[in-house]
C-alpha cells in the first residue's frame, strides 16, 4: 500500500485541525511509505489548487504502487471531486470533522455531499460526526470512527523564572491564581463554543472570587460588507471562515463593570502561559449549545487540558461526548443547563486536585497521535485494493 495524503489544513496556520492534519502525516511516515501534497502557506493557495490535479496524476505515473488517497476534510475531498473526479484504480477516502458534514447549505447538502458518497470510506473523527453522516444517507459500512489524539509528552513542568514572568503577565490582567479561583475557557469564540452562554447565565451565578479567563482570538469586528448580506448568508460566511462571530458579545460583557465575577479576555498566548492557566484553574470549562448547521466534531481543547492534569467540565454533546469520558478525564453536563454547572463548579471547591495524576494517565492510555496514526493505517490497510 503506498498513499497520498492531501491536506490544505497544516502548520504554520494553527488550529485543531492543523494540528491533526501534522500529527497524521508526520505519524504515518514513521510506519509506512507515503506522498503529500500540503498546502503550508509558501504558494498562492488558488495556484496550489489550480496545480493540484496535475501534481496528483504526477505522482500516480511515477509511482505504480500508489493505491489510496486521503484527503483531509470535507473542503478538501470538494475540491478533489471539482478538480478530479475520482481517478482509476485509486481509492479516496475523506477524513470528516463535524461541520464538514453539517454545513447548512443546500448545494453542499444536496448535490456535493450526494457525489462525495460514491468515494470508498469516510473516517469521522468522533461518534456524532459518523451520526451526521448515517442522517445524510452515507452508507454504513463506508464510515469509521477514529478519535483525535494530544501529545502525551507535554512539558509539564515550568522553572522558577518563568513562573515568576507568567505570574506578573497574569497579575497585569487583574488575574491572581492563588487569590481567585478560575475558570479557563479556550478557542475561537464561535456560537457553539457557549462562552457567551456561560458568561451570562451561570458566571453571575458564582461565588464571588471566581473569575472566567478566555484565551484566543476576540479581536473581531464585522466586516463592512456584512452590513449588507441577509442573515442567513452572513451565518455561511461566518461558518465557513471560522469568524469568531461571538466575539464582540464577549468583549461586551468583559467591559460590563457590574459584574461580580469578571470575565477576562487574555487574548492570545505562548503555550506556556496558556499551560500555565491550565494547570493554575479551578476547572477548564467548555460549556458549547447546540446551533443549528453546526456541531463541534470532537474537541481538542478537552485533551489538551485533561493531559494537563486539569479539571475539564464540558457539554455532553456531540463530539465533546468521545474527547471525554465522563468519571475519567473530566465531567460530561447537560447542555445550557446553569444550574447544573454552577452546582458542578461549586462542587468543585470540596474536591482536592489529588486525581490530576490519574487523569493525566487515563488521557495517555486512550488518547494519543501514535494510536490515531495506527488506526489509520489498519483501516487503509482492511480497505486496500
Amino acid at each position: 500500500m503506498s498513499i497520498i495524503f492531501i491536506s490544505h489544513k497544516y502548520p504554520p496556520a494553527i488550529g485543531g485541525m492543523e494540528k491533526q492534519s501534522f500529527e497524521l502525516i508526520n505519524g504515518f511516515k514513521r510506519v509506512s511509505f507515503c506522498h503529500q501534497l500540503i498546502y503550508d502557506g509558501n504558494e498562492n493557495f488558488m495556484l496550489w489548487i489550480f496545480k493540484l490535479r496535475s501534481r496528483i496524476k504526477k505522482i500516480i505515473l511515477k509511482n505504480a504502487e500508489v493505491d489510496t488517497i486521503h484527503l483531509n476534510d470535507g473542503l478538501m475531498a470538494t475540491i478533489f471531486l471539482l478538480l478530479v473526479g475520482k481517478p482509476l484504480g485509486v481509492k479516496i477516502f475523506v477524513t470528516f470533522h463535524g461541520l464538514d458534514v453539517t454545513f447548512p447549505f443546500w448545494i453542499y447538502q444536496k448535490v456535493i455531499l450526494n457525489k462525495l458518497k460514491k468515494y470508498d470510506g469516510f473516517i469521522c473523527i468522533s461518534r456524532a460526526t459518523k451520526q451526521a453522516c448515517l442522517d445524510r444517507g452515507f452508507e454504513q459500512y463506508k464510515l469509521s470512527v477514529i478519535a483525535n489524539g494530544v501529545s502525551i509528552d507535554q512539558k509539564n513542568e515550568s522553572n522558577d523564572e518563568e513562573e515568576s514572568n507568567f505570574d506578573n503577565i497574569l497579575k497585569k490582567n487583574g488575574i491572581s491564581p492563588k487569590d481567585q479561583k478560575l475558570l479557563v475557557c479556550i478557542g475561537r469564540p464561535v456560537k457553539r463554543k457557549g462562552f457567551v452562554w456561560f458568561a451570562k447565565e451561570v458566571l453571575p451565578h458564582l461565588p464571588h472570587d471566581y473569575r472566567l479567563v478566555h484565551v484566543g482570538n476576540s479581536s473581531y469586528k464585522k466586516s463592512y460588507l456584512k452590513h449588507f448580506m441577509p442573515e442567513g448568508w452572513s451565518t455561511l460566511v461566518d461558518l465557513l471562515l471560522g469568524t469568531p462571530s461571538d466575539a464582540i458579545g464577549l468583549r461586551i460583557l468583559s467591559e460590563d463593570k457590574a459584574l461580580d465575577n469578571p470575565l477576562i479576555l487574555l487574548g492570545q498566548v505562548s503555550n506556556g502561559l496558556k499551560n500555565y492557566l491550565i494547570k493554575n484553574s479551578h476547572a477548564v470549562i467548555i460549556p458549547n449549545i447546540r446551533v443549528k448547521g453546526d456541531m463541534e466534531g470532537f474537541g481538542l481543547v478537552a485533551l489538551e487540558a485533561a493531559i494537563l492534569g486539569a479539571r475539564v467540565l464540558a457539554a455532553d454533546l456531540e463530539g465533546l461526548q468521545d474527547a471525554i469520558v465522563n468519571g475519567k478525564n473530566g465531567l460530561l453536563l447537560k447542555s445550557e443547563d446553569a444550574n447544573i454547572w454552577k452546582n458542578a463548579i461549586t462542587v468543585l471547591e470540596n474536591q482536592t486536585a489529588c486525581d490530576a495524576e490519574q487523569i493525566i494517565s487515563f488521557t495517555k492510555s486512550n488518547y494519543s497521535w501514535k494510536q490515531m496514526v495506527i488506526n489509520y493505517k489498519n483501516t487503509f490497510n482492511e480497505n486496500s485494493l
